[in-house]
């Protein structure tokens, strides 16, 4: 009986040990933190998939700091601070990063998602010309996938070099995607080819932003589907060699930019830098495009 209340009793003495921490934890008042470390709006604590936590605040103008706190209890000094030009209105920490979902300054004009992966601060963006005030919720899925919601319809979203792009198909557009290589044929050809064919086949092409376009060169990024009879056929994504979503100067610097680490290009992206398509972007890659040009 002597041995089960001593165990009983040390039990008790343990539980009663961690409640401290535990409601040390529970009971941090962001409102009252004071340092270089926090901002004085939006306040918002995260645990990141190490188990560190991870301040974040914004001034409602123009920054929001990211901040990764040594510990709760000593939750006035932080590990690192990282200045983000955003103010924040949404972030979510999935496995080792933290999206930051808002826009770039106080009007509003355009919604923007900003990663930054908390081992190392690698920073990538995407933008999407589209209001902030119309989102009325937004929300990362997995990685690199989002969800936004404006009047009323939701719609997924794509991260990818520095672009929002619908997700068109019920997959990730990264697991399973169908590319097809165009050597500068335009909207028109594409629509003419398919009228000419006689097999009641149509074609709808549309940019990275979904919207449907009637003229110009397909770019890469661009979705191009074959309708039959009014169902879909076929659906790819456009990739052309050199074209990385930007004007000739752009690409130019977005080559540059991956070379040294500073960007990174995926999808359909990836394949239009690889010019010898020998599976690695590199600077034989970076000549030939210069070459093309």
């Amino acid at each position: 009986m002597g041995a089960r209340c001593a165990a009983l009793l040390l039990c008790l003495l343990l539980t009663v040990c961690c409640l401290p921490v535990y409601r040390a934890h529970a009971a941090v008042d962001l409102e009252r933190l004071e340092g270089i470390f926090v901002l004085q709006e939006d306040r918002r604590l995260f645990t990141a998939g190490d188990g560190s936590s991870i301040l974040v605040s914004t001034d409602g103008e123009y920054t929001t700091l990211v901040s990764k706190m040594s510990s709760l209890e000593g939750i006035g000094e932080s590990e690192w601070v990282f200045p983000a030009g955003i103010i924040y209105r949404e972030a979510q920490v999935l496995g080792d990063s933290i999206y930051l979902m808002g826009c770039s300054n106080q009007d509003g004009s355009s919604f923007l998602l900003m990663k930054i992966r908390l081992s190392d601060r690698e920073v990538e963006w995407a933008g999407l010309s589209l209001p902030w005030q119309a989102v009325e919720s937004c929300r990362m899925t997995e990685e690199r996938t989002l969800l936004i919601t404006v009047g009323g319809a939701e719609t997924a979203y794509y991260f990818a070099n520095d672009l929002l792009t619908p997700v068109q198909a019920p997959e990730n557009p990264m697991k399973g995607e169908r590319y097809y290589y165009f050597t500068g044929q335009t909207v028109a050809d594409l629509e003419r080819q398919y009228a000419q064919n006689g097999t009641g086949g149509a074609v709808q092409v549309k940019d990275n932003a979904g919207v449907r376009q009637k003229s110009g060169k397909v770019r890469t990024g661009w979705t191009v589907e074959v309708l039959r009879n009014g169902k879909q056929e076929s659906l790819v994504t456009a990739v052309v060699k050199g074209d990385l979503g930007g004007t000739a100067a752009e690409n130019l610097r977005f080559y540059n930019e991956y070379l040294v680490g500073r960007r990174s290009l995926t999808g359909a992206w990836l394949k239009a830098a690889d010019m010898n398509e020998d599976g690695a972007v590199d600077v034989g890659d970076l000549l030939l495009y210069k070459k093309a040009g």
